[in-house]
């Protein structure tokens, strides 16, 4: 009887819980479909005021995918209502260097949380707003190393003398676990091909400190993308060649006192001073907080979206397929690009007559092997049928080279980090943790002698082995098949820049993996020259998902955003690496490391 009352009351309490969310999502969706129809055209700009100055932030990370949470608006307390995607960001940066009301641009940052790649192509579309005749100017209490490279764009840059400015240049720190393995018994099998010694995905559990392989490409990775980065540094002071160097290494540049010092800022002000200086750069009477046309890119960015679409009746469409995150087998999710998913994205856009060429943004370290075949298959098959134009942005590494390879032409930014090819299979034996620390047995019955493998509570056998080498040897021959016949190289040519080593995007150029170097604006602009178009529009796919099945994913992003918020983010970010080492068991062609510039 107690179980009775308990499973009906339980019920009860799941049906009103969930019928609660139910009237969130219908008052939510009436409030908002009311607004757009009989609110929303009272509200609606159509330009901006005389002497206009977009205010940017990058208060979040500019990403690729457009929010899938049809709750994006309301601010949950993470700070990312109404936020841009890449693509959003630069039309609306183009838009507002040929829009005459705009003047200026205040960058307001201190950190910058926006990858590398990403990061290069919005300082592009700054780069081709300042030679519009325009001012950028940037005010910062703190600004870190990876934010100046993006600011030092600026026509003006005004510190706070009792801020922080770190230059320390740029440097790695690999975790390793084989240490802690040891202590819970739990014993690790990985397996490369012959000569993979680059792919050092697996050596964080295998080793307590980097090969010397691993050094050798990741000095030579960042060797490459320092060069990129540090011509940026020095391009506002013309600092001569190897004075930058000798500064970090020196540790001379700690603090906006040094900054400006060495003409990396110039002027050391306050807020108060810096908008009055803005006021005079844009030519307004006075600063005023309430009154002066300061404007947020994101609120710009609704007229300038919505002009630039009513400007463009074209029919051809130039889709742009976005994969970001790891390469997993299923569905998508957040963070995670399914084999699923993405294959039924390929096949409407071409089955779609509008769509006259498709590129695919990469933005993935890759992950499942078979995920990375699959997705290759159905690009190939519609390569066969419109141009396909591969954009990579942050990282397009081992699978997210694999589903890039074969397409008509691939463009990379000099910060990429792709290549990587290479596989390697992770098996973990837990039979030390279980048995002696848990005291957890197993007790297995087979009616064949390998009917348990593979298995995580005993150690493999020769055998077993065996049939795993011989697995990566084969998916890695496939790989590099793949590349040769992608980026028309014999395979010995492949195999010798590959072996699981990451480049640069600069130097994936200079390798023949890549045709150019570029954004996604460029990608584009060749795809539509590819599909000999002149006239079109783009369109983002996937294209967001279910509302409810979002709504609840929505509810979890704006949860971990707020905890991050209140400082627990530390614990956050390990319990999603320990879902990566998860997915990492069994043969994958994923990035031997997660890489993060420190802002």
């Amino acid at each position: 009887m107690k179980n009775f009352w308990g499973s009906f009351l339980g019920s009860i309490l799941g049906a009103s819980i969930a019928g609660v969310l139910f009237a969130i999502l219908v008052i939510a969706g009436v409030a908002a479909v009311v607004s757009s129809e009989f609110g929303g055209s009272e509200q609606v700009q159509t330009e901006a005021e005389e002497k206009t100055v977009l205010h940017l932030t990058f208060s979040y990370p500019v990403v690729d995918s457009p929010d899938q949470n049809p709750f994006a608006e309301i601010d949950f307390g993470s700070g990312t209502k109404g936020k841009l995607t890449l693509w959003e960001t630069i039309n609306v940066l183009d838009y507002a260097s040929t829009d005459d009301k705009v003047v200026g641009i205040f960058l307001d940052m201190d950190g910058l949380s926006t990858g590398m790649g990403n990061a290069f192509e919005i300082r592009q579309a700054l780069e081709r707003f300042k030679a519009k005749g325009k001012f950028i100017a940037t005010y910062s209490e703190g600004l870190s190393q990876k934010a100046y490279y993006f600011a030092s764009v600026s026509t003006h840059l005004s510190l706070n003398a009792h801020s922080d400015f770190l230059l320390n240049g740029m440097g790695a720190e690999l975790l390793f676990f084989r240490g802690v393995l040891d202590k819970i018994g739990v014993e690790p099998y990985a397996v490369r091909p012959s000569g993979n010694k680059f792919k050092s995905a697996v050596e964080p559990f295998l080793l307590t400190q980097a090969s010397e392989s691993n050094r050798i490409q990741m000095r030579a990775l960042m060797g490459s993308m320092w060069k990129s980065m540090g011509s940026s540094l020095v391009a506002k002071n013309k600092l001569p060649s190897g004075t930058l160097d000798s500064l970090i290494n020196g540790l001379h540049i700690t603090s906006a006192l040094d900054a400006q010092k060495y003409r990396f800022s110039d002027t050391l002000e306050y807020r108060d001073e810096f908008m009055n200086r803005l006021a005079k750069l844009a030519g307004w009477e006075k600063w005023s907080e309430d009154e002066s046309p300061l404007q947020s890119l994101e609120d710009y960015g609704k007229m300038a979206l919505a002009n630039l679409a009513l400007s463009n009746e074209s029919e051809n469409q130039v889709a742009i397929l976005v994969a970001e995150g790891d390469i997993v087998d299923g569905k998508s999710s957040q963070g995670m690009v399914g084999s699923t998913s993405l294959n039924q994205s390929i096949r409407e856009l071409r089955e779609n007559d509008d769509v006259k060429a498709v590129v695919l943004r990469v933005n993935s370290p890759g992950g499942s092997a078979l995920a990375s075949e699959l997705m290759w298959r159905e690009l190939a098959l519609l390569k066969a049928k419109k141009p396909v134009v591969v954009s990579m942005g942050n990282l397009a590494a081992s699978g997210g080279y694999y589903i890039s390879c074969h397409a008509s032409k691939v463009f990379a930014n000099p910060t990429t980090i792709t290549g990587s090819i290479g596989v390697f299979g992770l098996l973990f034996n837990a039979k030390g943790l279980l048995n002696e620390k848990l005291g957890v047995t197993t007790d297995t019955i087979n009616l064949h002698a390998n009917g348990d493998f593979p298995t995580g509570s005993r150690p493999l056998r020769e055998r077993e082995k065996e049939v795993l080498e011989k697995m990566v040897t084969r998916i890695y021959g496939e790989f590099t098949q793949r590349v040769a016949n992608g980026r028309s190289m014999k395979v010995d040519m492949v195999d010798s820049i590959g072996q699981g080593r990451v480049w640069s995007g600069e130097q994936a150029k200079q390798l023949g993996l890549v045709d150019g170097l570029g954004g996604l604006k460029e990608a584009v602009q060749e795809a539509a020259k590819l599909a000999k178009v002149s006239y079109y529009t783009t369109a983002v796919y996937p294209k967001p998902v279910d509302p409810f099945e979002a709504f609840f994913e929505g509810l979890s992003e704006n949860s971990k955003a707020l905890l991050k918020k209140e400082g627990l983010g530390f614990g956050i970010e390990w319990l999603a690496l320990l879902k990566k080492v998860e997915n990492m068991q069994g043969v994958n062609a994923r990035l031997p490391f997660d890489i993060q510039f420190n802002d």
